[in-house]
């Protein structure tokens, strides 16, 4: 796993806040429990609200992020709003050549729960990390990971983009 901090710039920034302040009005979202294998939705709590990213903001988007991306053949961005109760079971994304997490939440609390989490095969302990506001995450080693569930009194739901290529 690979770690960018501060990927996206501002403009591009404004007009995520922009595109998820009109998408929140909008019926334009699928469901995790509908969408995802089964085997990835952890709890019948489980719920992920998801809604693709098209047109204009997905090119300013893979933008931002082309230096620091592997050559990819076609590239899927998806917009994931985690609600409390929500995580996901490990996986490794073996469908991807690599994927990626962009974190939106300007202030998330360890607390919360949201932590991505993984372990290498020879690694005796887990790594966590903490969703930080506009840093991507990069996993193009298909190293299974999961992301811990948020607490049911989180203050906000837990946003982030994430990128599949192939």
């Amino acid at each position: 796993m690979k770690q960018f901090s501060n990927i996206l710039k501002d403009e591009t920034l404004r007009r995520i806040d922009i595109a998820l302040s009109k998408r929140f009005k909008k019926k334009c979202w699928g469901v995790s429990t509908f969408l995802w294998d089964p085997q990835l939705n952890s709890t019948a709590y489980s719920v992920v609200a998801v809604s693709p990213i098209y047109g204009t903001l997905k090119s300013l988007i893979i933008k931002d992020l082309s230096g620091v991306l592997p050559s990819y053949e076609s590239i899927k961005l998806v917009f994931h709003i985690w609600f409390p109760g929500s995580a996901i079971k490990e996986h490794d994304d073996y469908k991807y050549a690599f994927t990626g997490t962009i974190y939106l939440n300007k202030n998330w609390d360890a607390d919360y729960g949201g932590l991505l989490t993984w372990k290498k095969k020879n690694d005796k302990e887990f790594t966590s990390i903490l969703p930080i506001f506009n840093t991507f995450v990069l996993n193009e080693e298909k190293i299974p990971h999961m992301v811990t569930p948020i607490i049911l009194n989180a203050e906000f739901y837990r946003v982030t983009i994430q990128v599949f290529a192939r």
